[in-house]
């Protein structure tokens, strides 16, 4: 189900998120984050940045671009943020465990919310309860 979000203030990520991995296939990194979660305390929100593109024959593909987490007492500055305004918006309904369940649901949402000359997308992992984990698809539509 997609929906609109519009952010009424930023959202900022003050600290990257320490990965270090072989690959960086949006995948492997989803994956790597929620493990990172595991050990994080409730509230923590992480976003991981894709850049995307678009060509006739494959329509869009998404690579790495960066993760950032915050955690709820953080008051540093942020390290990225997403600005306000109105977003494609789509939360799952169920936590993906493995890339392979992630990476096509991710590619649907930005085929069916993106522009061609949209540049990026964000998934949003935010852990709720200590053994609860929402997962969130974001493309900005519309700056304010």
């Amino acid at each position: 189900m997609i929906r609109q979000l519009h952010l009424h203030q930023i959202m900022k990520f003050s600290t990257p998120i320490p990965l270090s991995l072989q690959s960086s296939s949006v995948g492997d990194i989803y994956e790597a984050i929620l493990h990172f979660l595991d050990s994080m305390e409730v509230g923590t929100d992480c976003l991981l940045l894709s850049d995307i593109q678009y060509n006739d024959e494959l329509g869009f593909t998404t690579t790495y671009n960066s993760s950032f987490y915050q955690l709820p007492s953080d008051t540093a500055e942020a390290g990225f943020f997403l600005p306000v305004g109105l977003y494609g918006f789509e939360q799952l309904p169920f936590t993906p465990e493995k890339q392979e369940q992630i990476v096509p649901l991710f590619i649907r949402f930005i085929a069916d919310e993106a522009s061609r000359d949209t540049s990026q997308a964000y998934i949003r992992i935010y852990k709720e309860k200590r053994f609860e984990t929402a997962v969130q698809f974001m493309i900005l539509k519309e700056s304010v």
